[in-house]
C-alpha cells in the first residue's frame, strides 16, 4: 500500500478560487495562509511508530483541545462543534484515555512539562471542575514543573469572576480571552453576541486575582476605521492586560460568501496601516512585539506561544480532537471528527489522522519556517544544532529576501524588516523544502469528515505521497 497526500482545500479551491487565491500568493502579492504546521507534506502515520524510544530529560509543552463552543464564531477556522452535554461527557472520558495512553510512552518518561495550554473551541464551556480534573490527571501522569505556565482560553460568554476564581484556585495561572473588539457595533458586524462593556468588566475582575491575562483583538473588521481600531487598542492598554494578540480578519470562504458578501472590509492598504499602527502604538505604551501577532508587557510573554514558535522550537504534544504535535522527530495531527476520535481511542489506538517523520532537511527548514514568526532567528544557534552555517544552505534565499527588502542579516541573526512583517508567510514558505511546496496548511473545519485510512491509497493507486 502506498501513502498518499490529500488536498483538503480542493473543494474550496474549486468553489471559491478568488478567496483561496491569496493563500499561496507569490511576492509581490501577500500570502494570507497563516503557517502554523510544518512539515505539511503529510501522509498516513502508523501510531505505533512514534515515541517508542526513551530520551534524555527535556522540556516539553502540552496542549489540550476542547472543541466545543456555546456560540460558533463565523470567522473561526479551528476544529469546533456546538456544545452538547452528552458529547462533552463522552469527549472528556475519551480525552482522559488518550492522556493515559501517551503517559505510558517511553519517550515521555523523562520529559518535564513547562507549560500546559487549554485551547479550543472554548474550554470554559466546561465546568471549572471538569477542566481541573483534566489538569490534575496531567499532573498525576506527567512530570509537570511547579513553575509551569497553565493557560485556559475563554470567551466573554463563558467566563465570570466565580469561574475564574475556581480555575485559579485549581492551579491555572494564565487566562486568554477572545475579546475581538470592545466596540459593540463592530461585534455585531462579526455576528458576535457578547458586549464590549462586559469584556472590560470581567477583565478588571480577573486582573484582581493578580494572574497573567491575555486578550485577542481583531482588525480589518467590516467597515472598521483606523480610529475605531485605535480605540480598541487604547482600551486594551488601559486595562493593563499582560499580553495582546492582534489578528487581521480572514474569513472561511463559505462564510465570506454567505454572511459577509454585502459588507466592505478595509482594503489591503488600510489593513497594513492598521497592523503598523498596532505595532507602534503598543510599543510606545509598553507592549513590545514578540511574535508577528503577539505583544506583551516586559517578561509577561506566553511561554507556550513563544517556545512553540521561536527557533529552535520546543517540542509539544497535543491532546484532543484536532490537536497537533511536534515531538520525538515527528509532526502529526489528531483526528478532528468526534465520531472517529471516539472510535479510534475506544479501540485502544492513538487518534492520529496524519503526520510524518521529519527529515533532517525539514528539521533545518522548520527552524526558519516557524522561527520567522518571532521576527528574528538566531543563526549561531542554527550552526550549533546542525553543524553547518545557515548561509551555506540558504544563501540564495537570504539574498532574494534581502533584495526584496524583507529581511536583514547580521552575523548573529536574520531579522524581518518592517516590510517583512507583512510578508511573513511568504518568507516562511520560501524555506519550504521542495516536497512541501504547494501543500496546504491543515484547516480544522475541513478535516471533520476524515479518518486515518483516508490517507492510505489502494494497491496500484498512482497518487504516491
Amino acid at each position: 500500500m502506498n501513502d498518499r497526500s490529500i488536498d483538503w482545500l480542493s473543494e474550496w479551491r474549486n468553489k471559491y478560487p478568488k478567496e483561496v487565491y491569496s493563500w499561496d500568493a507569490q511576492y509581490p502579492d501577500i500570502d494570507r495562509e497563516y503557517v502554523t504546521f510544518y512539515p505539511c507534506d503529510v501522509q498516513y502515520l502508523n501510531p505505533t511508530e512514534i515515541l517508542t524510544e526513551s530520551t534524555e530529560e527535556r522540556e516539553i509543552h502540552l496542549y489540550v483541545h476542547i472543541p466545543f463552543c456555546k456560540y460558533l464564531c463565523p470567522f473561526c477556522f479551528f476544529n469546533k462543534y456546538p456544545f452538547d452535554v452528552n458529547k462533552v461527557e463522552t469527549y472528556l472520558r475519551t480525552l482522559k484515555k488518550e492522556i493515559n495512553y501517551y503517559a505510558r510512552e517511553p519517550y515521555l518518561q523523562n520529559c518535564r512539562v513547562i507549560s500546559i495550554y487549554f485551547g479550543g473551541g472554548t474550554p470554559t464551556v466546561l465546568f471549572p471542575e471538569q477542566i481541573l480534573e483534566v489538569l490534575q490527571l496531567i499532573k498525576d501522569r506527567f512530570n509537570v514543573s511547579e513553575q509551569a505556565e497553565i493557560t485556559v482560553e475563554t470567551s466573554p460568554l463563558t467566563i465570570n469572576k466565580k469561574v475564574a476564581e475556581k480555575l485559579i484556585e485549581g492551579g491555572v495561572n494564565r487566562i486568554s480571552m477572545g475579546v475581538q473588539s470592545f466596540n459593540n457595533t463592530l461585534l455585531q458586524r462579526l455576528y458576535l453576541i457578547h458586549k464590549g462593556e462586559y469584556c472590560v468588566k470581567i477583565i478588571r475582575a480577573i486582573k484582581d486575582f493578580d494572574i497573567n491575562v491575555g486578550i485577542d483583538l481583531m482588525y480589518r473588521l467590516p467597515n472598521e476605521s483606523l480610529s475605531e481600531w485605535e480605540k480598541d487598542l487604547e482600551t486594551a492598554v488601559s486595562l493593563n492586560v499582560d499580553t495582546i494578540s492582534c489578528y487581521s480578519l480572514e474569513l472561511p470562504p463559505p462564510v465570506k460568501r454567505k454572511k459577509f458578501s454585502n459588507v466592505s472590509l478595509p482594503n489591503l492598504e488600510e489593513d497594513i496601516k492598521m497592523y503598523y499602527f498596532a505595532i507602534d502604538y503598543l510599543r510606545d505604551n509598553g507592549y513590545p512585539q514578540y511574535t508577528i501577532a503577539d505583544f506583551s508587557l516586559p517578561q509577561k510573554e506566553s511561554s507556550y506561544v513563544l517556545n512553540c514558535w521561536e527557533a529552535p522550537q520546543h517540542e509539544y504534544l497535543g491532546f484532543g480532537a484536532g490537536a497537533h504535535s511536534f515531538i520525538g522527530g515527528y509532526v502529526f495531527y489528531n483526528i478532528a471528527s468526534l465520531k472517529y476520535y471516539f472510535e479510534y481511542i475506544e479501540k485502544g489506538q492513538l487518534p492520529i489522522l496524519f503526520g510524518k517523520r521529519i527529515s533532517i532537511e525539514e528539521a533545518m527548514s522548520r527552524y526558519f519556517v516557524l522561527g520567522v514568526k518571532c521576527i528574528s532567528v538566531n543563526l549561531r544557534r542554527f550552526k550549533e544544532i546542525f553543524d553547518t552555517k545557515a548561509e551555506k544552505l540558504y544563501g540564495t534565499i537570504f539574498d532574494d529576501l534581502k533584495n526584496k527588502g524583507l529581511i536583514k542579516i547580521s552575523q548573529a541573526q536574520l531579522r524581518l524588516t518592517r516590510k517583512g512583517l507583512v510578508y511573513v508567510d511568504n518568507i516562511s514558505k520560501s524555506f519550504y523544502t521542495p516536497n512541501n511546496r504547494g501543500k496546504p496548511q491543515p484547516v480544522g473545519i475541513l478535516l471533520q469528515n476524515m479518518k486515518p485510512t483516508d490517507f492510505i491509497a489502494n494497491e496500484g493507486d498512482s497518487n504516491g505521497g
